[in-house]
């Protein structure tokens, strides 16, 4: 007991400028995720945190631990400075416009394919992919369309409960009592289980934006919100590049309330709040 007591009084109660310096060029990185002098408190307390998990006296082991190419370590590591705030129809003026402008459009588009792909790109722990699901399957234009929704995040946590489609209470704020009774069923720990026709339609991968997409383009809707205000306009930049060439002309982009897409890009015209079609 004495041992372990004195190994956790041992914790650093700062954090050294050099290894703060560090860990954010580590964030940067690893998932394009800008840290300033503002985040130092969170930084400090969310590693510490991960200090003490693996009985480490400094931040200088830990970063050790990170450079060693610990593969598990690195994980823990993205998914304790990844923040994930959502909830169900989030920005609902957004699930507003797909159902009644962007869907219409896009079928027009695929009556060869009967088909759509929507990419929700960081889905956090699934409402908003599940948000998007429940549009479509409800959609009176797609009831014998094919559609999938691919959700990805950084977070493998997050990515784990997206694909088990299982929430608390708690996590079902911003559905409406009609669509949960609709498409989620309670579970014998008084949990919500998604129903299986929206689980199949959700395909849940860990993606971290900045590297390969293993996956064909042609997305017809990609989802991208709140996940910018983390990034600096460089890492915004090369993001919007990526989403031009894995979209076609007429295709659809959704950022977050407080994001747009800076500068001259000439791939994408905005058409509504927050709501670009690429050109």
């Amino acid at each position: 007991m004495k041992s372990s007591l004195a190994r956790e009084n041992a914790l650093p109660e700062t954090m050294l400028d050099q290894d703060f310096d560090e860990i954010s060029r580590l964030i940067l990185d690893m998932t394009g995720i800008s840290i300033d002098e503002s985040k130092r408190p969170m930084i400090f307390s969310r590693f510490s945190r991960r200090l003490r998990e693996l009985g480490l006296n400094n931040f200088s082991e830990y970063i050790h631990t990170l450079k060693s190419g610990n593969r598990l370590e690195v994980e823990a590591f993205i998914n304790t400075v990844t923040t994930n705030l959502t909830y169900f129809f989030r920005e609902p003026h957004h699930f507003d416009y797909l159902r009644d402008i962007a869907i219409p459009e896009l079928v027009k588009r695929n009556q060869h394919s009967h088909q759509l792909r929507i990419w929700s790109s960081a889905c956090s722990s699934g409402q908003e992919a599940y948000s998007i699901a429940m549009t479509l399957a409800s959609h009176p234009d797609l009831q014998s369309w094919t559609n999938r929704v691919l959700a990805t995040d950084i977070d493998t946590a997050m990515v784990s409960q997206c694909e088990s489609g299982i929430y608390s209470t708690d996590s079902l704020r911003g559905l409406e009592p009609e669509l949960q009774r609709s498409w989620l069923s309670k579970t014998e720990d008084n949990r919500w289980l998604i129903n299986e026709e929206l689980r199949k339609m959700v395909l849940s991968k860990p993606l971290n934006l900045f590297s390969d997409w293993p996956f064909r383009n042609d997305v017809d809707v990609i989802f991208c919100r709140n996940a910018f205000i983390y990034f600096d306009e460089p890492h915004q930049n090369q993001i919007i590049e990526k989403f031009a060439e894995f979209q076609t002309s007429g295709a659809f982009l959704f950022l977050g309330h407080s994001e747009s897409i800076k500068g001259s890009n000439s791939n994408y015209k905005r058409v509504s709040n927050t709501v670009y079609q690429r050109n």
